[in-house]
């Protein structure tokens, strides 16, 4: 059983959807600032290099601002020159930035010059909520299941054996794998460059801008071996470019998603691709078993044979790769039921537990039979893997809503509570050990925002046997508070305490526990 629980885990970790999307640190000057003078430029600090899109500068009649010059990227900041000569006011600035899994980053922030009064806060960093859209997501569902049925076949055939219709199978799978691969790439640059179509010069230009676009030159070339391999009379030559090409499919799906990001990154790209080439061997392989019982086809005791034995350490590899990916990725067990991508994982677990236990059958039950020569063997075999399937067919649909969907939240929420009726919200950007940005928002019993005339953040982590920090929180708006700093230098859980002084004789104090991954 204990097997049985690793395979789930490691196929709960498809490639390319755990690691966090690059979040907005902070800026300079800082969002909300009031400032004398103009500054030369707006710095932007992620926590993961990015690179720019697009950036608008909006003054307060609504009017966009010609930039001086180009954004440039230098690591994790983002440096947006400025014009030389802006006037008494307030500017926001927005901004559009692709990560290095190539989802767009989108958000804006605000500044005055010259004015007694702050700026309202503008929109934090956010990953695009839905980067594709319904219709991008199902594109790539349907792009994987092409592409996955292109290289597992390809390499049932180069490993396995021959099965009915293989080249058209091959061709086919291949060249509709190529061209969802294209329109996959011209969504992607569409949602980064916030365009409703993919369908327009600027999209095409994007698209191979980015990792996405590499990821596609990639599978074009793997796909035309796939599809050149299936018409090769030479056995030792169409093995060879079937071979090939299914490898060229797992790179190309190493170089994009959340794939690209994960560090170290060939540890990661390794089992990336070693969990990729497995699973696609596992769905070609349904494909081509199926047609060979639909057709009583002789060589079908001989694959599923052959098949048995492949698949043995096949899993063995799927697991190792599964879990070092899992590992290099995932923060709690607790995630799987706080967020939504926790819960998108276990929906493929759920999925993946009745998958199992179909193949369970079919190897200990059905494969048996159909070697004793029992007549209703074959008919129920087939039938069996023709529910596997259309599971793999929806674990690879989910496996794209979950590509999509950030596994680790931007900021974490904290609700502090204390003997008083005031409450407060801290939260934190990213909630990661290192840099973080603290924004406590107090409020009465009325839900009115309260500005105490002195407020300061404490910060302890008893576990470790230290003792409280204090810092001094900025008012950055009505009841908004905010601190930037490092204090939080380990992953843990931290003891914080807002302190406010209301007047000389009234103090509130609310206290709550931040977890940091």
């Amino acid at each position: 059983m204990a097997w049985v629980l690793g395979l789930l885990l490691a196929l709960a970790a498809w490639p390319g959807e755990a690691v966090a999307h690059a979040t907005l640190l902070s800026t300079a000057p800082p969002d909300a600032a009031l400032l004398a003078q103009a500054p030369a430029e707006v710095v932007l600090r992620f926590d993961e290099p990015v690179a720019p899109i697009a950036l608008r500068l909006i003054d307060d009649s609504g009017v966009a601002l010609p930039l001086e010059g180009q954004a440039r990227a230098e690591g994790q900041n983002v440096h947006v020159p400025l014009p030389t000569a802006l006037k008494q006011g307030i500017y926001l600035l927005s901004y559009r930035v692709v990560s290095a899994d190539s989802h767009p980053v989108v958000g804006s922030m605000a500044f005055s010059v010259g004015l007694a009064r702050r700026p309202p806060r503008a929109v934090a960093a956010q990953e695009a909520a839905s980067p594709l859209g319904p219709g991008g997501v199902g594109l790539r569902a349907l792009r994987d299941i092409c592409l996955l049925v292109a290289m597992g076949t390809a390499l049932f055939s180069a490993w396995v054996g021959g099965f009915p219709g293989q080249r058209a199978v091959l061709s086919m799978a291949a060249l509709c794998a190529s061209l969802l691969s294209v329109l996959g790439a011209l969504a992607q640059a569409a949602a980064l460059i916030g365009q409703p179509t993919a369908l327009s010069e600027a999209s095409l230009a994007m698209a191979f801008k980015t990792s996405s676009g590499s990821s596609v030159l990639f599978t074009i070339a793997a796909t035309a071996m796939i599809a050149a391999g299936a018409w090769f009379g030479s056995q030792r030559v169409r093995a060879a470019l079937l071979t090939a090409g299914a490898l060229l499919v797992a790179i190309s799906l190493v170089l994009t998603g959340h794939a690209a990001s994960a560090q170290p990154a060939w540890l990661a790209a390794t089992a990336v691709a070693a969990h990729v080439l497995v699973a696609g061997f596992w769905a070609g392989s349904l494909v081509a078993l199926y047609l060979l019982l639909r057709q009583s086809d002789p060589r079908s005791a001989a694959g599923l044979r052959r098949f048995s034995e492949i698949a043995v350490p096949a899993v063995a590899l799927l697991i190792a790769a599964g879990v070092v990916f899992a590992a290099l990725q995932l923060d709690s067990l607790q995630a799987l039921v706080d967020s939504r991508y926790g819960q998108l994982v276990l929906l493929k677990v759920s999925l993946l537990v009745l998958l199992l236990a179909i193949a369970g059958g079919n190897r200990f039950l059905l494969m048996p039979r159909l070697q004793r020569a029992v007549p209703t063997a074959e008919a129920a075999l087939r039938r069996a893997i023709a529910a596997e399937m259309v599971l793999v067919a929806l674990v690879i649909s989910a496996t794209a809503v979950l590509s999509q969907t950030p596994p680790r939240e931007a900021s974490v929420r904290v609700e502090l509570s204390g003997s008083s009726s005031h409450r407060g919200t801290l939260t934190v950007a990213p909630a990661m050990a290192g840099y973080n940005v603290f924004v406590i928002e107090l409020r009465d019993a009325q839900n009115r925002p309260i500005d105490p005339e002195e407020t300061s953040l404490l910060l302890s982590h008893p576990g470790a046997g230290m003792e409280a920090i204090e810092r001094r929180l900025t008012r950055i708006g009505p009841g908004s508070f905010q601190y930037e700093g490092h204090e939080v230098a380990f992953a843990g859980p931290w003891q914080v305490e807002v302190r406010a002084r209301l007047g000389d004789f009234d103090r509130v104090e609310m206290r709550g526990t931040l977890r940091v991954r």
